[in-house]
């Protein structure tokens, strides 16, 4: 089996496992998460080439389609950087609540001696 080949039944198997699991605990299901799993499956054979080709300095070692390994690792990250970035807006954009003291002459209990 080729590299490419390892990728894409790593990358199905990353997302059906976790969609499995997420059906099962959470009940819910979302097609991003499902997506990056996949992406993340499939990169991880085809980046570790590219890294031990990169660190050997051997361009021989390169796999034959290290351009869309390049591409999809850059589809993830772009990815996961959107997802960062929108969630730290909506984590800071609520108002921090304040603290308001009651007005200690509205007990009850003083208006009836």
């Amino acid at each position: 089996m080729d590299i490419t080949a390892t990728g894409i039944a790593g990358g199905i198997l990353a997302a059906v496992v976790y969609t499995l699991v997420r059906g099962i605990r959470q009940r819910s299901f979302e097609i991003g998460a499902m997506i990056l799993m996949f992406l993340a499956g499939f990169s991880i054979p085809g980046g570790a080439k590219l890294i031990y080709s990169a660190w050997s300095g051997n361009q021989n070692a390169l796999p034959s389609s290290w351009r869309e390994y390049v591409a999809v690792a850059g589809i993830a990250v772009i990815g996961l950087a959107a997802h960062f970035l929108i969630q730290s807006f909506r984590n800071v954009w609520p108002k921090r609540a304040t603290f308001v003291e009651g007005n200690s002459n509205t007990d009850s209990s003083n208006d009836s001696k």
